[in-house]
């Protein structure tokens, strides 16, 4: 087996998690009609923050969300608890 000179500590600093939050939520609809689908609630917090959560665990933190309906609105609640969930919102 080749190995290729990758040093693994130097890639996950720039590594970057991708998360797809489009969609209008339609199933979802009669429970939540003004939010969007990945705010939906767990608990206390939305389905995205989980998310995110578990990948923060294993470290994580740098996090590019493709946002579509009702993008402002995750914006919103991300950028007010960012500094509160020590994320990178790219």
């Amino acid at each position: 087996m080749h190995r290729i000179g990758i040093d693994f500590a130097v890639w996950e600093k720039v590594l970057k998690v991708v998360l797809f939050c489009g969609g209008f939520g339609l199933r979802f609809r009669e429970y939540q009609q003004s939010l969007p689908k990945p705010l939906m609630l767990i608990g206390e917090r939305p389905i995205l923050w989980h998310i995110m959560k578990y990948y923060a665990h294993y470290g994580h933190t740098d996090f590019i969300l493709c946002l579509g309906w009702k993008a402002q609105t995750i914006k919103d609640y991300f950028l007010k608890s960012n500094g509160k969930a020590g994320y990178a919102l790219l």
